[in-house]
């Protein structure tokens, strides 16, 4: 019970952090400008499942079903690092190409594109996935954490020093670089503890298969599919509107989006036990998997309830005067929570 507090502490501190961020850049930067780090956010959030979530959603299982951990490790951080580099290379050669062709695109948004994505390249090597995976839960969540307060502070400084949208991303990608290396130094200790042996293994040793990359592509469907729902229609809308409409549109829709994700603490806290049942036995799995549901029913009725009360409240602390006009937007936006949770 100790461990599951402290991992939705950890989580619920790492969403309010983004609740604090979100109330900072609006401030400085305006609706324009903070709509290109909402597109930012929106291009990460889309891809992590094919980075972050599928490849690190098998990297527990393995580890709860006995497989030794540096190969594991190994083996997750390959497939990670291999998307990541994919990604990255695919959005510089679409910008290119749209430059090629005579359509313009603004270096702002290639830059805020770019250094989004560049994001996705710090966490394909982050391993707080293992800490969690080996129920080292205090390591894990010193990292979440850590990483919580450094995104907040590397932000505030960046932006207010450099009032681009750009700094956004670049201080997000330097707090999971700093806590990167945190839990490699915990997973280092933790393993010369137990006598497990070397933590790291050579790329040349790493061997994967056609299996492990089957399992890691439908878990990368499956999220990517969910995560679309959320996120495909606010790309579309900035193709659409002009940027200080798609700010607004943006600011609100992220408030949503960063207290659906308070709810969904609740989820993570769980995932890697519900994992590991289900490795270990199917029956187990099942049951918390039906008491993750009840609680989630019960708890998004009540959040959406709360948010219709005190939405003009919200929005003016968290997101300033300038998008006063967004509440009744808002309101209507909040309604997604209960069936997204």
């Amino acid at each position: 019970m100790t461990n599951y507090l402290t991992t939705f502490f950890a989580e619920a501190g790492a969403r309010l952090s983004q609740l604090i961020l979100v109330a900072i850049a609006s401030r400085i930067l305006g609706p324009g400008d903070f709509g290109l780090v909402i597109l930012g956010w929106s291009l990460v959030a889309l891809l992590l499942p094919v980075v972050q979530i599928a490849p690190e959603t098998v990297g527990v299982r393995y580890l709860g079903q006995g497989q030794p951990l540096a190969p594991t490790i190994g083996l997750i951080t390959f497939f990670k690092r291999s998307a990541a580099v994919g990604i990255l290379a695919l959005a510089l050669f679409g910008i290119l190409a749209i430059m090629a062709i005579g359509n313009t695109i603004s270096s702002r948004v290639s830059l805020q594109i770019m250094a989004s994505l560049g994001v996705l390249i710090v966490l394909a090597f982050n391993p707080i996935w293992a800490l969690r995976g080996s129920l080292w839960f205090l390591d894990a969540n010193i990292a979440r954490i850590s990483q919580s307060v450094l995104a907040v502070i590397f932000s505030v400084a960046l932006v207010w020093a450099v009032s681009i949208p750009a700094m956004v991303p670049i201080a997000e990608a330097a707090s999971w670089a700093v806590v990167t290396m945190m839990c490699f130094a915990f997973l280092k200790r933790r393993t010369k503890d137990s006598g497990n042996g070397p933590l790291f293994s050579p790329v040349w040793k790493i061997r994967w298969t056609w299996a492990d990359a089957h399992l890691i592509g439908i878990n990368a469907l499956g999220a990517t599919a969910a995560t679309a729902v959320w996120y495909l229609p606010l790309l579309v809308a900035w193709i659409r509107l002009q940027p200080v409409a798609f700010g607004f549109l943006g600011g609100v829709w992220r408030l949503v989006i960063a207290v659906y994700a308070l709810g969904l603490a609740v989820y993570q806290v769980l995932h890697p036990q519900m994992v590991r049942a289900y490795a270990d036995d199917l029956a187990s799995g099942r049951k918390l998997t039906g008491q993750l549901v009840i609680i989630a029913t019960i708890g998004s009725v009540l959040l959406a309830i709360l948010l219709q009360l005190m939405s003009p409240l919200i929005v003016m602390v968290l997101l300033g005067a300038d998008f006063q006009g967004a509440e009744p937007l808002f309101r209507l936006l909040s309604l997604c929570v209960v069936p997204a949770l």
